[in-house]
């Protein structure tokens, strides 16, 4: 059986496994976590199918570098305060690692920990990429 996989789940996934791995703060005044995510889900298309998945979005950058959908998915995660962002600019975002491992379980997302092991890998792998600072704390 196929199970339906929207951003919101991925997002949630994601940040709880980033944050498990002691990640709290990330850059959002580039483009660089936007292509972070799309990497992510290039693997996601490529696990889907072992997962039993059926991806519901899709992510694309604009000539930025962005992607409106990663931003939407942000932005609601937000809302539901499992990030937030620094103020004024919105040039970080802070995850609050208790706040998310006490919202986000596993059991109640598409796949398993193992599936967000993996996107979490794809990520941080493009995000820290050569030369570049690593914004975790």
């Amino acid at each position: 059986m196929v199970e339906r996989l929207t951003v919101a789940d991925v997002v949630n996934g994601l940040i709880r496994t980033v944050s498990d791995r002691g990640y709290s703060s990330f850059v959002v005044r580039t483009n660089r976590i936007d292509r972070a995510f799309a990497a992510a889900y290039g693997r996601l298309l490529h696990l889907a199918p072992t997962y039993g998945l059926d991806v519901r979005f899709r992510i694309a950058l604009d000539d930025a570098g962005k992607s409106r959908t990663f931003r939407d998915a942000l932005n609601a995660a937000s809302q539901r305060d499992l990030v937030s962002f620094d103020n004024p600019e919105y040039q970080d975002m802070r995850v609050d690692h208790s706040k998310v491992s006490m919202t986000v379980s596993y059991d109640r997302l598409p796949g398993d920990a193992s599936l967000y092991e993996q996107l979490a890998e794809a990520f941080l792998q493009e995000y820290e990429g050569p030369d570049r600072e690593l914004a975790a704390s």
